[in-house]
C-alpha cells in the first residue's frame, strides 16, 4: 500500500513537471492544447494559474466537452470548476452562476456553489448575481432531500447574511435587494 502511494505521488510530481515546461516552451497556448488533448490533473489544474483569460474558454469548453459529460467524470469536472474558480474573471463567474441553473445534477450546483463560496470569501468578489440561482439552489435541494453543502456558505459570503436555509427569509431579501441583485 505504501508503495502504491509513493509511485502515485512520484507520477503527479512528474505530471506538475510536464506541465511546467509546457508552459515554457509554448505559454498559454501550448498548455491550453495540452488541455484538449491529453487531460490529467496538472492540465486541468494549471489554467487556473494563469491570468490568461484565454484560460478561462479553454476550461468552459473542457468542462462542457463530451468526454467529460460522457464519462461523468465528476472528478475532472471539479478540477475544472475549481481553475475557473481561481481564475475568477468575470467569464468564469458568468460560467459558475450559470451552472447554478443550468444543471439538473444537484452535486454539481453545488459545488459551483463552492467554487462562488471561494472566490467570494478568498477574492472579496461579492457576485451578487449568484443570490437568486442560489436561492433557487436552496428550494430545489428542499425539494429533493439533498443535503447541500456549500450553497448556504456561498450565501452568506455574497450577501454577508447568516439565514442558513430559510427561504422565506432568502426570498425577503431578494425582494429588499432587488437593484443590487441585477
Amino acid at each position: 500500500m505504501v508503495l502504491l502511494i509513493l509511485f502515485s505521488y512520484i507520477a503527479h510530481q512528474k505530471r506538475k513537471k510536464e506541465v511546467v515546461e509546457i508552459v515554457s516552451r509554448g505559454g498559454i497556448d501550448l498548455l491550453i492544447q495540452q488541455l484538449k488533448e491529453k487531460a490529467n490533473e496538472e492540465t486541468i489544474e494549471a489554467p487556473g494559474k494563469t491570468n490568461d483569460p484565454r484560460a478561462a474558454d479553454a476550461l468552459i469548453d473542457f468542462v462542457n466537452s463530451k468526454d467529460i459529460k460522457d464519462e461523468d467524470d465528476s472528478y475532472f469536472f471539479t478540477l475544472g470548476l475549481n481553475a475557473l474558480g481561481k481564475i475568477g474573471n468575470d467569464r468564469a463567474i458568468d460560467f459558475l452562476v450559470s451552472t447554478l441553473g443550468l444543471n439538473n445534477d444537484m452535486f454539481v450546483r453545488d459545488y459551483a456553489a463552492c467554487v462562488l463560496h471561494n472566490i467570494a470569501h478568498e477574492k472579496g468578489i461579492k457576485i451578487f448575481k449568484a443570490v437568486k440561482p442560489l436561492v433557487t439552489l436552496l428550494v430545489d435541494a428542499k425539494n429533493s432531500n439533498y443535503r447541500l453543502e456549500w450553497t448556504e456558505g456561498a450565501l452568506n459570503a455574497i450577501t454577508g447574511e447568516k439565514f442558513g436555509k430559510n427561504i422565506d427569509k432568502w426570498e425577503k431579501y431578494i425582494a429588499e435587494n432587488r437593484d443590487k441583485l441585477e
